[in-house]
């Protein structure tokens, strides 16, 4: 009889085992050297990363630099990609303090098409998703 999903038991290998201990925080919480020590002691992360804490301004001013380094559109947008990857908050901060910069990667054709059906659509992988508001 195959196992069913109530009664799978599925093992990760030792390598991949996931705790706060063994593993740094998901990318949706993840922000990096920003994060305070109070935080850094709760998820286990004490020892595992640099020790310095960042403002915000000063992580998001290095991705900047890091971000103009890049030469194409191309690079660009897989720049923001991996940065996203890495840590939703810095990458929504970044690309909401540089819409000029950011916007033409993240708003295509492809993306308007999605925005004129929004209606129907709201609500799935919301928290994907990126809103513009037009009096900034």
């Amino acid at each position: 009889m195959l196992p069913t999903v109530a009664t799978a038991v599925y093992r990760f290998p030792a390598c991949m085992a996931r705790s706060m201990a063994t593993m740094p925080l998901d990318n949706m919480t993840n922000k990096a050297l920003c994060m305070t020590t109070e935080e850094r002691e709760e998820a286990g992360l004490i020892g595992r990363m640099p020790a310095k804490v960042e403002s915000m301004e000063t992580a998001i001013a290095r991705v900047g630099a890091q971000f103009d380094k890049c030469k194409t559109m191309e690079e660009r947008r897989l720049y923001m990609q991996a940065l996203r990857n890495f840590s939703v908050p810095l990458y929504y901060e970044f690309a909401t303090e540089n819409v000029e910069k950011t916007l033409p990667l993240l708003y295509t054709p492809g993306v308007g098409d999605a925005c004129s059906q929004y209606g129907s659509e709201f609500g799935q992988n919301s928290s994907q998703g990126f809103y513009l508001n037009m009096s900034m």
